[in-house]
């Protein structure tokens, strides 16, 4: 596949949406050997996340899958609604699917993220020449909107994919199985953006370089999308919803269920305000631990 068809893809990409939500054959990292799980994963239910989920569709979506890992493998997921065997577009998720595609390119050496887009997209942006790969991918381009007036045609486009595909690939991320240190110390360095986030590349650090949670979020026509992983713990939880822009209550719904789903990816669970430690729990006592994502 030439360059420049992959690149076509980033800028529609960056400007909105994604592309496709399986897992891209990674070149093998030569200075890392991923970590052999000894067990199989197991697949666990769980009173607290079936609840928050439950509210997500009372609150007014009508479908929605959630998907939690813990860094043992222990695995929660469940579905509600139209989703039960729905494919789902994730949105700006897929901007983290991208990154790590010309991450994998500039490692083997094949662009270099200071190369003007021009180069590999040659007549398609009318500044192309001031505008560079890391820029495009750090969202520092001044690429317009996808929905703004006069953009062009190649910067539109969105991508399906469902809840374990789009975990498999957050999980194979934060474990080091698609991309080097280095590369993802490029993924993970951000700058600091005007509302208070701060975006590395193609993806987003809430709290700053500093951020345990990292990832994405996406809407578009009638879907949204949440995807984070702990680089600590190697946690993994992705939230795939029918349904965008609803009201409020239907959005803390979505946050609270999120939050819940992070707490017990973390070897916790949260109830209201308080987390509580799962070995206090009679129905699930696995806790999470720390996997090797160097």
């Amino acid at each position: 596949m030439r360059l420049s068809a992959i690149f076509a893809g980033v800028a529609f990409v960056f400007a909105s949406c994604s592309t496709a939500a399986t897992v891209p054959d990674a070149t093998p990292n030569p200075t890392q050997t991923a970590t052999p799980r000894s067990t199989k994963p197991t697949t666990v239910t769980d009173p607290e996340l079936e609840a928050g989920l439950d509210a997500v569709i009372a609150a007014g979506y009508p479908g929605g899958v959630l998907y939690a890992q813990r860094g043992d493998g222990t695995t929660f997921i469940a579905a509600r609604g139209v989703a039960e065997a729905a494919l789902f577009n994730i949105a700006s998720v897929t901007k983290v699917y991208v990154a790590t595609i010309i991450l994998q390119l500039a490692q083997e050496g094949r662009l270099s993220l200071d190369d003007a887009v021009e180069r590999w997209l040659p007549g398609v942006l009318p500044y192309g020449e001031s505008v560079t790969v890391r820029e495009l991918l750090r969202h520092t381009s001044g690429m317009p909107d996808y929905l703004d007036e006069g953009t062009p045609d190649i910067l539109t486009g969105c991508i399906e994919g469902d809840r374990c595909d789009v975990g498999a690939f957050i999980r194979a991320l934060i474990k080091g199985d698609l991309l080097s240190d280095a590369s993802r110390a490029e993924m993970f360095d951000g700058v600091a953006t005007g509302d208070g986030v701060t975006y590395g590349l193609g993806i987003s650090l809430p709290n700053g370089n500093d951020s345990v949670w990292v990832g994405h979020t996406g809407a578009t026509h009638g879907y949204e999308s949440f995807a984070a992983l702990n680089r600590e713990t190697g946690a993994v939880v992705v939230l795939l919803l029918n349904g965008a822009e609803l009201d409020e209550g239907a959005a803390d719904a979505a946050t609270h269920v999120v939050d819940q789903a992070k707490a017990w990816a973390n070897g916790r669970i949260r109830t209201g305000s308080a987390e509580i430690a799962l070995d206090n729990r009679t129905d699930i006592v696995d806790e999470a631990v720390p996997i090797d994502t160097g």
